[in-house]
């Protein structure tokens, strides 16, 4: 129980200064999952905005695109509010050594930009272009699952571990009831 006590602690610690750097870093982040979304429109569907633009500064960061004389917007902060518990449980995580997390935060800020870019297009892109009925919908479908997607990347990066023991604390014991069962 202390080492979970510990991690949660570290966790929360981290998870309040990714925040904190998260809220400055928004706005140059929402710029970059601006043009990439509007560049995966423009190949996948062939189309042009004719107005994109980042308003507002920190959590209150908003892109918005302009097609057909239609304004879409979307908070650049809830679509990218999985960041901050992704870097926090990275580095909090012991198992991780220290020169092992740049590469593990790297891999899993590229899933979580691929995560954020699919956001964006499905609420903006797709709802504007096709006024596909619930859409929005879709969208906060895949919003629920990039809210998931933190812990998901931390346990198939770095806790691995807890899969194959079924997540219990003692999984020899486990497999061998299991095979025993069999």
């Amino acid at each position: 129980m202390k080492e979970g006590g510990l991690f949660l602690a570290k966790f929360l610690v981290f998870a309040a200064i990714s925040l904190a750097v998260f809220s400055f870093a928004l706005k140059p982040y929402a710029y970059v999952l601006m043009y990439v979304s509007d560049a995966a429109g423009r190949v996948a569907m062939g189309y042009d905005i004719s107005e994109r633009r980042v308003e507002g500064s920190g959590v209150g960061t908003e892109i918005t695109f302009v097609y057909r004389d239609e304004t879409r917007r979307l908070p650049a902060g809830i679509v990218a509010i999985n960041v901050p518990p992704f870097l926090a449980l990275i580095l909090a995580d012991r198992k991780l050594r220290w020169r092992e997390k740049p590469l593990t935060l790297g891999i899993g800020m590229l899933v979580l930009f691929a995560s954020h870019v699919l956001l964006v297009f499905l609420a903006l892109v797709l709802a504007t272009s096709f006024r596909i009925v619930g859409s929005s919908g879709l969208a906060q479908g895949v919003g629920t699952v990039t809210l998931a997607l933190p812990f998901v990347l931390w346990i198939l990066l770095v806790r691995r571990d807890m899969i194959s023991r079924g997540f219990t604390k003692n999984g020899d014991k486990t497999e061998r009831a299991n095979e025993a069962g069999a």
